[in-house]
């Protein structure tokens, strides 16, 4: 009989940042010309790590944050965002690439 293959998952080890790490990250991008748009939702997102509403940040967190306040995620073709707002998406991204070469 074959042995089964144990499952490895392509990521063994969760990525986690934790709270104190993320708001360190937060008050860096404060300082970005190009992220002023976003400092109503940056500072929330501070405010709401450093009061413990929001937890340590992990592939399975996502959030979406719109004029300092939580949002629903938007659906497929759903415009939930009112005229002259942007939208923080507060999430980890993975992305795995395959690259193949032929001689």
């Amino acid at each position: 009989m074959a042995q089964q293959e144990e499952f490895g998952p392509a990521i063994p080890i969760p990525l986690v940042i934790q709270p104190h790490e993320r708001v360190e990250e937060l008050k860096e991008l404060l300082e970005q010309p190009d992220q002023q748009r976003q400092k109503i939702n940056i500072l929330a997102l501070i405010r709401m790590y450093e009061s413990g509403e929001l937890g340590p940040l992990t592939t399975e967190h996502e959030i979406y944050i719109c004029d300092g306040k939580i949002m629903e995620k938007p659906r497929d073709g759903e415009r939930l965002v009112p005229e002259g707002s942007v939208v923080w998406a507060e999430r980890i991204g993975m992305q795995i690439s395959c690259w193949e070469f032929n001689a």
